[in-house]
């Protein structure tokens, strides 16, 4: 039963972490979330919980059914049932790892209430650890789940070996072993607790469960083998450099990284690139780290209280310095994995207090929370878009191109095309992944759609001919043959379109911008039929997350007026039609006009496009609003530039007295001086 006190610092903590962690509940996802759930997830529609262990967590390039290198069920499960309950939202994905990160907290502390008869040392401990900023990325990153389930289990399982320890019954180790599998089951590092729980047993029993620790064994080799089964792969290769006298260096300076994050936190980097790694600081640092644990291990022998803590830092420190030399992961060095370390760390630091009288105990507790708690707010702020994400990001390591790459993706997410070609010719005028080159070139293939300049996207989208096949996973295959399909179906070219979504379909069901794309292209060509059937087709693999309804869109288009008809057609890229309708109108309005122009740019229509301009300007002779509105045209839905620029001069030399076109035009000839413009590579001769 809970004491009073006990029950009141629970209640104190949970306020505390709810507190803190309530900002982030209305935050964008970012990087992996957004890849994960929202390319994975409609894959997971229909699916039963029990399913997630025929899965793949997040599998590489977003895409479901390809290869993944983690297996991790329980946490697939828990998305899944959250789908099911409420769906998947944003918000109640973060509170839900928040209110998994509470109770591991509360597990946790019941624990530590066992390890120590020092006044307040579980609640000390607890909270400093609560509040350590190398927690908020696996609270606020949605996919950082993984790692709460890991403190969870993790706290649970020895909690209950602690039951065990103080009164040995089957009942209690075999919880604890429970506890371990739904752990492995959430992500695979739970195996690096193994040495833990038979250094806590040793040191509080003075003897070994074999059962115990034999069916934790037994655990972990089932679950490897079992990933193999339905992976296909055991763990991932590691690749290390030739030579031991390159491999040690590298094994340092990760320590020292990792070394940096345990202990001071406040200045952690998130993660940190390979080019960043070969410094003096993280070397020294790094063998600092690896002296410290060997006197700690040393120690340990007398002092048994500190086995438990000791063994957690160095096994996981040991297990996040192998991920060091996996090329799967974008950066394998990254701070949240020192989470249970921390955790150690925290746990010695407490212990050393205890040292001190009760008021210094509690003056250097409070000094340290004085300088977590900020660095917690400020760590957290960097989550509210992903935008702001990479921009922190970019900004710590400026020569990471793929840093710049994702800053470009982020202002594509949010339309801002110009900013995603001022990014993209950051990133690549810097080293790139080859398979970050591909994504890049894809989406300058995407800004060059954007711009209705469909030979240049066009030419982007066939520049990948040249790249290796190791530079392709099958999302990036689906991408280039999309984008090859809505250059198709925007020229007017349907047929060629349909092939394209139809064999993208054929090669990757799992992916439904082709189904949906499809459907928009019969809709527009009022193909009613084939719209139903693909409809069908999307609600057979899909399920809710579907909301087509070809049949009520037959019903409504019967009733639109000839201008909404133009609407309609537009909207469904079939610009062709749209034109037609719009250029058989008596007298139409200057809006009109405007919207004639956007659908011969879009139909690739470029000279009839400049042709109507210049009718429009002819027929209006110093008219600003016209210049304005053809000039805000060219800026926004085609990213021209030059030719806003223009427009807007015209405008200010039939007016100047329009400081707001003056300024717009004093920033696009500061980006024109900026802008170094990207043109797709020469074609070599294909490789696939």
């Amino acid at each position: 039963m809970l004491k009073h006190k006990e029950t009141v610092f629970i209640v104190f903590l949970a306020v505390i972490v709810f507190g803190i962690f309530s900002q982030t509940l209305k935050y964008e996802l970012v990087w992996d979330d957004a890849e994960y759930l929202q390319n994975d997830a409609p894959f997971f529609a229909g699916h039963a919980a029990w399913e997630s262990f025929r899965l793949g967590f997040f599998v590489e390039g977003g895409e479901a059914l390809a290869r993944s290198y983690y297996y991790r069920p329980v946490v697939i499960a828990s998305f899944m049932l959250e789908r099911s309950l409420w769906g998947l939202k944003p918000w109640s994905m973060r509170l839900v790892n928040v209110i998994l990160f509470a109770l591991a907290l509360v597990a946790l502390y019941r624990f530590l209430l066992r390890q120590s008869e020092k006044p307040y040392f579980a609640e000390i401990a607890t909270l400093l650890f609560a509040l350590n900023p190398l927690n908020v990325d696996n609270i606020v990153w949605i996919v950082g789940r993984c790692d709460l389930l890991l403190l969870l289990w993790g706290a649970l399982a020895f909690l209950a070996l602690a039951r065990y320890a103080d009164r040995p019954k089957a009942s209690r180790w075999i919880l604890s072993t429970a506890a371990f599998a739904l752990g492995v089951f959430s992500k695979e590092s739970f195996v690096f607790f193994l040495p833990a729980l038979l250094v806590y047993e040793f040191v509080r029993r003075k003897r070994l469960t074999a059962a115990y620790h034999l069916g934790n064994l037994g655990v972990a080799a089932a679950f490897f083998l079992l990933k193999n089964g339905v992976l296909g792969i055991g763990s991932p290769a590691l690749h290390f450099l030739p030579g031991l006298g390159k491999n040690v260096p590298k094994i340092l300076a990760s320590a020292g990284y990792y070394a940096r994050s345990i202990f001071l936190p406040v200045a952690a980097d998130r993660f940190l690139p390979d080019a960043e790694l070969a410094t003096p600081e993280y070397f020294y640092l790094g063998i600092g780290l690896a002296l410290f644990l060997t006197i700690l291990i040393v120690f340990s022998f007398r002092n048994k209280s500190l086995a438990l803590p000791t063994a957690l830092m160095a096994g996981f420190v040991a297990g996040a310095l192998g991920l060091a030399f996996a090329r799967f992961i974008s950066y394998p060095l990254y701070a949240r994995y020192m989470m249970i370390p921390a955790l150690g760390a925290t746990w010695l630091i407490v212990h050393a207090l205890g040292r001190l009288k009760e008021w210094l105990r509690f003056v250097a507790a409070f000094g340290i929370l004085l300088l977590f708690i900020p660095s917690v707010v400020l760590r957290a702020l960097d989550y509210r878009t992903n935008l702001e994400f990479f921009q922190k990001a970019e900004s710590d390591f400026p020569e990471e191109g793929y840093l710049s790459y994702q800053v470009a993706a982020a202002y594509h997410a949010k339309t801002d095309y110009l900013n995603t070609e001022l990014a993209l010719q950051r990133a690549m005028r810097r080293p790139l992944d080859i398979k970050i080159v591909v994504s890049a070139r894809l989406l300058m293939a995407q800004v060059e759609f954007n711009r209705a300049d469909y030979p240049k996207s066009r030419r982007w989208v066939e520049s990948l001919g040249d790249l290796p096949p190791e530079a392709f996973n099958r999302f990036l295959r689906f991408q280039a043959v999309h984008q090859t399909a809505l250059i198709a179906v925007s020229e007017g070219d349907a047929a060629a379109a349909e092939g394209y979504f139809r064999d993208n379909i054929d090669k990757y069901p799992e992916r439904w911008d082709s189904y949906r794309e499809l459907a928009h292209l019969y809709l527009g060509r009022e193909e009613w039929d084939k719209a139903e059937e693909v409809e069908k087709m999307m609600k057979d693999r899909f399920g809710k997350i579907v909301d087509l309804e070809a049949a009520r869109v037959r019903e409504e288009f019967r009733t639109l007026s000839e201008a909404e008809k133009a609407d309609f057609y537009s909207r469904h890229r079939n610009y062709a039609r749209a034109i037609e309708i719009l250029r058989g109108l008596p007298s139409p309005a200057p809006e009109e006009e405007i919207g004639l122009v956007r659908l011969l740019f879009r139909a690739g229509r470029e000279f009839e496009a400049r042709e109507t301009i210049d009718r429009i300007a002819k027929n209006r002779p110093g008219n600003v609003k016209a210049w304005n509105a053809v000039g805000m045209l060219y800026l926004r839905e085609f990213l021209r530039v030059e030719d806003a620029l223009a427009c807007f001069r015209e405008s200010l030399r039939s007016d100047r007295n329009q400081p707001e076109v003056a300024g717009l035009a004093v920033q696009l000839s500061g980006y024109l001086r900026t802008a170094q413009p990207l043109t797709p590579p020469p074609r070599q001769s294909p490789r696939h």
